[in-house]
């Protein structure tokens, strides 16, 4: 798998730029076959990686799983837990 590098210019995207990945039926357009990692959450909420560990220490936050020792989200579930925030 090719690594993608990131200049420090690079903004992270909003999430509306981030629901530009879902189709008019709210699905995950592209990638709905494969799992987020913490930094893609990261950049898709716009907020920074310790905030989704201290998430999940917490309890809170969208859920991952683990694959081995490594955090996973479902781009679905993502955007799914931003929606009923945005609904609270």
């Amino acid at each position: 798998m090719a690594k993608v590098a990131h200049s420090k210019t690079e903004r992270s995207p909003t999430v509306a730029q981030g629901a530009e990945l879902l189709t008019e039926q709210g699905i995950v357009a592209p990638d709905a076959d494969r799992l987020w990692t913490v930094e893609e959450v990261s950049r898709f909420l716009g907020i920074p990686v310790a905030t989704l560990y201290r998430w999940h220490y917490l309890g809170t936050g969208p859920k991952p799983g683990r694959v081995g020792r490594h955090l996973r989200y479902l781009p679905a579930d993502v955007i799914s837990w931003f929606r009923k925030q945005q609904a609270a």
